[in-house]
């Protein structure tokens, strides 16, 4: 008697449990699908405006653990600096940005970092097309969340018909005199 009533409690109190969770779910579902369509709009503003700005020739300076920091001369010889990502390149490209290394780069003119998605961020121009095929604003996101709250809903849709009128059965209506 004991070992017949676990499974079904327990599979009726997860089925409870999705039932309760699958509005919060559908509020999840809605807020994190914006949040993973605004990362590849920046992402996409980024490339615009690096594209867009000016192209010069820059020196390596250094790196970090996800940084290379270059220095560059502004065309009215002004001296200044930028970053790329080390993410956005394959590592045989990274090995070739070593300190000292002379590379073109895509960048925005300072005067316009106010109006640019990241001032300062810049991207080797010899190397632009593994940039734009660069897919890491799609797995940095909260695709767990995502994915936990559409399992939910394929669980439990019920909050997806709420004020759903179901055609079999007919309306109640006051008939007018």
């Amino acid at each position: 008697m004991h070992s017949q009533t676990t499974p079904k409690k327990i599979i009726s109190y997860l089925d409870l449990f999705f039932l309760f969770a699958s509005p919060i779910a559908l509020i999840g579902l809605i807020v994190m699908s914006i949040i993973l369509w605004d990362g590849f709009n920046q992402f996409n503003r980024l490339l615009n405006d690096l594209q867009m700005g000016e192209t010069t020739t820059a020196i390596v300076n250094g790196s970090s653990e996800k940084f290379i920091f270059f220095d560059y001369q502004l065309p009215d010889g002004t001296e200044s600096y930028g970053y790329t990502r080390k993410n956005y390149y394959p590592n045989s490209v990274i090995m070739q940005l070593t300190e000292g290394a002379s590379v073109q780069i895509h960048y925005v003119p300072p005067s316009e970092w106010i109006n640019a998605a990241n001032g300062g961020e810049v991207m080797v121009a010899t190397y632009d097309q593994e940039t734009t095929l660069y897919y890491g604003w799609l797995r940095s996101g909260p695709w767990q969340f995502w994915l936990f709250c559409w399992f939910i809903l394929v669980i439990h849709p019920d909050i997806l018909y709420f004020g759903f009128q179901n055609p079999s059965q007919p309306a109640n209506k006051k008939k007018s005199s």
